[in-house]
């Protein structure tokens, strides 16, 4: 059973006027798995955990309740950014966003960062599709990882592609 965080967002809900920690999502498919960064000697100040990714993980976020700007979005897409905060110590990996319904909103290269501890802002413009939203507004949102192929650091490393430590949804 995952760990749960008690606030005033609830079970399986999420704030995006917040950050979102990675290792909070509701379901991981595929081969991942949650990292102690301080056990792994992550020294930046911020410990905590961060989710290892590979090659066709999904990391699926339910109920996110969006900034109460967009609840009165009259348009048929709404326009955000989503500023994931990632590692990756390969070349060749793309994170996706994605409806839980299989439509992609927006995606963008993984970049190198030199170390699994050297975690970068990346930036996705996503067009969600307001009839994409559930019926109080919430957006459902897979976050997955594509790959070139693996390179030999990749391999040696079990073949994970890039760490996700947190990440945010904000108003373009």
């Amino acid at each position: 059973m995952e760990a749960c965080t008690i606030n005033a967002t609830g079970v399986g809900q999420y704030d995006a006027t917040e950050l979102i920690e990675a290792e909070n999502y509701f379901e991981l498919r595929g081969d991942g798995v949650k990292i102690d960064l301080l056990a792994e000697g992550d020294d930046d100040g911020d410990a905590g955990f961060a989710v290892a990714l590979h090659a066709g993980s999904e990391l699926f976020y339910p109920n996110i309740k969006l900034p109460a700007a967009a609840a009165g979005h009259s348009a048929s897409i709404l326009r955000l950014k989503l500023t994931l905060y990632l590692a990756a110590a390969a070349t060749g990996a793309t994170i996706t966003a994605s409806s839980a319904s299989g439509q992609v909103l927006g995606s963008s290269i993984v970049p190198f960062t030199s170390a699994w501890s050297s975690y970068r802002a990346v930036l996705v413009p996503v067009d969600i599709p307001v009839d994409s939203l559930d019926e109080h507004g919430r957006l459902d949102l897979v976050l997955s990882l594509g790959v070139e192929a693996a390179s030999a650091l990749v391999r040696s490393n079990g073949g994970e592609r890039a760490r996700l430590k947190h990440f945010a949804l904000e108003l373009q």
